[in-house]
């Protein structure tokens, strides 16, 4: 597996997220990262006495693209700070992402990066897990 690039933020394969000693701090891709099908529209249209509808179609609309990361700090603190850092490089931008094994998808947008819930480890470390939803808007 590899990592989930989105933007300038890097979410390394979860292969990593533990050791012999322990959760290793830093940011982490979960589970599936789902890329979803191409969204088209449409338009039907039709004339007076002619049977049947025409079809215009007004192309590619956006794709979503979705995963749960998790980060890995040594304080609630700096989880916090973290993903605030991350949101914030990427709101109101364009960006690249690159699901892990797949390939980079251009034009992407921030559609959902909501805070998530601290959880201690026993290790001393704190652990936010959260959702990460791009919506490509073009090729």
């Amino acid at each position: 597996m590899s990592d989930w690039i989105v933007g300038s933020i890097t979410f390394a394969d979860p292969a990593g997220l533990a050791d012999a000693a322990g959760l290793v701090l830093g940011k982490y891709w979960l589970g599936d990262v789902r890329v979803g099908a191409g969204e088209y529209t449409a338009a039907a249209y039709a004339f007076p006495g002619v049977d049947g509808v025409g079809l215009k179609r007004l192309g590619f609309r956006g794709r979503r693209v979705e995963g749960e990361v998790a980060y890995v700090a040594e304080s609630p603190a700096a989880l916090r700070t973290a993903l605030a850092a991350d949101r914030l490089a990427l709101e109101d931008q364009t960006f690249a992402t690159t699901p892990p094994d797949g390939a980079e998808l251009a034009a992407c947008t921030l559609e959902a990066f909501p805070d998530g819930a601290v959880l201690a480890d026993a290790g001393g470390a704190f652990v936010l897990r959260t959702r990460l939803a791009v919506r490509q808007v073009r090729f």
